[in-house]
């Protein structure tokens, strides 16, 4: 793979990872109920599991490239299971 894609893939996961769903209060300060019930944070989890979606497309051993998949599907899954709890 190119470094310059290699790059961009990591910017673009890093950049979701450090997202902020909205400003008043870091991760760690709220409470996982929060987490889990605010539809901005778990629009935040399905971008982090789509890019990690995304960059399971570029790996080349299979057994890593189903673990990343299958972690990003949860992911997704996940908030969408959720947003459809809470809302």
């Amino acid at each position: 793979m190119n470094k310059h894609i290699k790059s961009a893939l990591l910017i673009a996961l890093l950049s979701v990872v450090t997202l902020e769903a909205h400003p008043g209060h870091s991760l760690y300060q709220a409470s996982p109920a929060h987490l889990c019930s605010s539809p901005d944070h778990l629009i935040v989890l399905a971008l982090a599991g789509a890019a990690l979606l995304l960059a399971a497309c570029f790996v080349r051993r299979t057994w890593r490239r189903r673990v990343m998949k299958s972690v990003a599907v949860a992911a997704i899954v996940l908030s969408v299971v959720l947003c459809g709890l809470c809302g």
